[in-house]
């Protein structure tokens, strides 16, 4: 890879430098690192379409006795950061060497990739991407006296409102842009989360029982969720869904996802309570290798969140044949389409019921598997990169006409 420190030569096109560093923070094991991951590559692979127009550099450290450190082999520069995510343990070197760092490089345009930690004011022009504004929409359950809803609200306002432009990686994130922070629809950009569409979609599962064995889920038929555990992911609705499942059919829940340890103690003490002590798994972080094959397996991914942003997990499941139950208005139903089992967040007896159906029935979910591989073909990461040039483009423009 080539790593470099110098400035852009003079007549090149403009220079909009792309924030790799959430991949190096503890943002690299959830979505957040996925989306950036994905995003470098599909822009990568994308090359000769854009490299016209403009030049796309990657910064990858912020610190160091050398100052920052840039790549424009965007592929290579976010493997390299996803191979050391965890790394950066503070978002403080974010917040305070990401804008000079863009200013020495002399970007025209500074891509914030991840706008929480970040400084509110920069003096680059800069194009933000909007995740979720969760903690506004819980704000009983996300905020509390050392953050109260009036100086949240301000501060997700002025990291929105003063960029030159904010993508949103869902219609649901842009309606909450509009509703809740009355930024302009004009000023906002969708760009739906793609992923490598041919690797995910890998169907020789010949070797998943082996993969499978030392997680003990070789035998009775399971259900699988991917993520964290905060309030609006649903947790109790999910336990209960497996609860009412289980007096029917011999289930379980395989839960992945990276679970701090005073986290996971509670989680076990709230599954003991609900009476699925026995037939909830928690498998920690998987590679994708064992991900692809839980969801080969599983009878369905089952994901009641009340609210996301995206909801990445229901692509990768889809996109391997794993039938989805999201739930209705979360976003995650935006995503799986016609193709996806939609209940209410709080009816976890229709939840259970689909995935009994979907565990008792293999024609049952294979035709829905065929829907769902269907519908995942609709996010590929390289529309996704496309769809931010364009981004970049209309943000360069408006500098450029001011």
């Amino acid at each position: 890879m080539l790593w470099f420190r110098s400035q852009a030569p003079t007549g090149s096109p403009p220079l909009v430098l792309l924030d790799a560093t959430p991949l190096l923070g503890g943002s690299g094991f959830r979505g957040i690192g996925r989306y950036v991951f994905e995003l470098m590559h599909g822009l990568e692979a994308t090359r000769d379409q854009w490299s016209r127009q403009l030049r796309i550099r990657a910064v990858t450290s912020l610190s160091g006795n050398g100052g920052p450190a840039f790549s424009d082999d965007l592929a290579t520069a976010a493997q390299w950061a996803l191979e050391r995510r965890g790394t950066l343990r503070s978002r403080q070197v974010r917040r305070w060497h990401l804008g000079p760092a863009a200013r020495d490089a002399g970007a025209s345009l500074l891509h914030v990739t991840e706008a929480i930690g970040m400084q509110v004011a920069l003096s680059v022009p800069r194009i933000v991407t909007c995740y979720d504004l969760i903690p506004l929409r819980f704000p009983a359950q996300y905020l509390d006296l050392r953050v109260l809803y009036p100086v949240r609200w301000l501060t997700d306002w002025r990291r929105y409102a003063r960029a030159q432009r904010i993508v949103a990686i869902s219609e649901r994130t842009r309606q909450d842009l509009q509703e809740v922070l009355r930024i302009p629809r004009s000023r906002i950009d969708v760009a739906v989360t793609g992923i490598d569409l041919e690797r995910w979609a890998q169907t020789s599962g010949q070797d998943d029982d082996d993969v499978l064995a030392p997680l003990g889920l070789s035998g009775r038929p399971f259900a699988i969720y991917v993520g964290y555990s905060d309030y609006r992911k649903n947790v109790q609705g999910m336990f209960n869904a497996v609860a009412l499942a289980s007096e029917r059919i011999d289930i379980e829940l395989a839960w992945a996802g990276l679970i701090p340890p005073k986290r996971l103690a509670s989680l076990r003490a709230q599954a003991a309570r609900l009476g699925v002590a026995d037939r909830v798994r928690f498998l920690g972080f998987v590679p994708d290798a064992t991900l692809m094959a839980l969801y080969r397996r599983a009878a369905a991914q089952l994901f009641l969140s009340r609210l996301e942003g995206f909801g990445l997990p229901v692509v990768e499941a889809m996109i391997l044949g794993c039938p989805v139950i999201v739930a209705r208005g979360s976003g995650s139903d935006e995503v799986a389409g016609s193709a996806g089992i939609v209940v209410d967040p709080d009816d976890p007896t229709a939840a259970a019921d689909a995935l009994v159906r979907f565990a008792t029935d293999p024609a049952e979910r294979s035709r829905n598997g065929e829907l769902c591989k269907a519908r995942a073909r609709c996010f590929d990461r390289n529309e996704m990169a496309l769809t931010y040039v364009q981004s970049y483009l209309k943000a360069l423009a408006d500098i450029a006409s001011r």
